[in-house]
């Protein structure tokens, strides 16, 4: 008898690529219960159908050039990113009252230092650069609010378009946008994985900071960088924020989950943070 082996990150891929297959090409829905339990069984059923049936069971997850083409990347102008001396986040434009802002990551005051001002640049003119001060951040939430400093900026493209987060659930296909490590203007696809992830209880050491509020675990993939960038839902809404990447292995680095804060949370803070609350 021939034996499989599968190690624990490709076994993930797996369970996540055959669930990503039943949503998009059999319209299938899979509800999950208990995340372990429910990947190993379909890590499971991908072995014996490969073994059954060799060469006629095929899973492609889409590449991202495919993922470009769809009309929440195309239509996504307001993906930023935000520069500074030795850091770069992502982030995504908004329009309050004829003032322009970026919201992204919290901890872009850990890069700032006493610094208040940094750059920013837009998907849809990506080689022009703006200058954008701290306005407002919120650490128990991870989220900031950067003013567009140029009085007589005007935006030529889409603004993002705020969802509402408490209409997601377990098994929806979202889309990451950010700009991890060297690259830009990237973007991923992946199911949520919890609506109510809170400190990771299985590895809470791996958290870097403590999140004030229940947040969004989703697959799509990360990378350093990607925090502050939206993720968003099938209709190019913006429903929660990219802030943390937990690693599968520690030491090695492997991203498995993204969690991120929920849009609603943001949208309860934002004006408060647009006025200038620090804290």
């Amino acid at each position: 008898m021939k034996k499989i082996k599968i190690p624990p990150s490709g076994g993930i891929f797996l369970g996540r690529a055959f669930l990503l297959y039943c949503k998009r090409s059999l319209k299938i829905e899979c509800v999950l219960e208990g995340r372990q339990l429910v990947r190993h069984a379909l890590i499971l059923l991908l072995v014996l159908l490969a073994a059954c049936a060799p060469g006629q069971f095929k899973i492609q997850p889409p590449t991202e050039t495919d993922l470009k083409e769809l009309p929440v990347y195309k239509n996504a102008d307001y993906l930023a990113v935000v520069e500074g001396r030795g850091f770069k986040l992502s982030g995504f434009l908004i329009e309050q009252d004829g003032k322009y802002f970026v919201i992204t990551a919290g901890h872009i005051i850990d890069g700032l230092g006493p610094r208040t001002t940094c750059r920013t640049r837009f998907k849809n003119d990506p080689e022009k650069f703006f200058s954008v001060e701290l306005v407002g951040y919120d650490r128990a939430y991870d989220t900031a609010v950067l003013a567009v400093k140029e009085q007589s900026f005007q935006f030529g493209g889409r603004l993002a378009v705020l969802g509402d987060s408490d209409t997601t659930t377990v098994g929806d296909l979202v889309y990451s946008l950010g700009n991890p490590r060297t690259l830009l203007w990237y973007i991923s696809e992946g199911l949520i994985m919890s609506v109510s992830a809170r400190d990771m209880n299985a590895e809470p050491s791996l958290l870097r900071k403590k999140i004030a509020c229940r947040m969004i675990e989703h697959s799509a993939m990360a990378g350093y960088g990607s925090s502050g960038g939206p993720v968003l839902n099938s209709r190019g809404e913006v429903i929660a924020m990219n802030v943390e990447i937990v690693p599968i292995h520690k030491d090695a680095g492997i991203s498995e989950d993204v969690l991120a804060i929920p849009i609603n949370e943001i949208k309860k803070r934002l004006s408060d943070l647009m006025a200038g609350y620090k804290n």
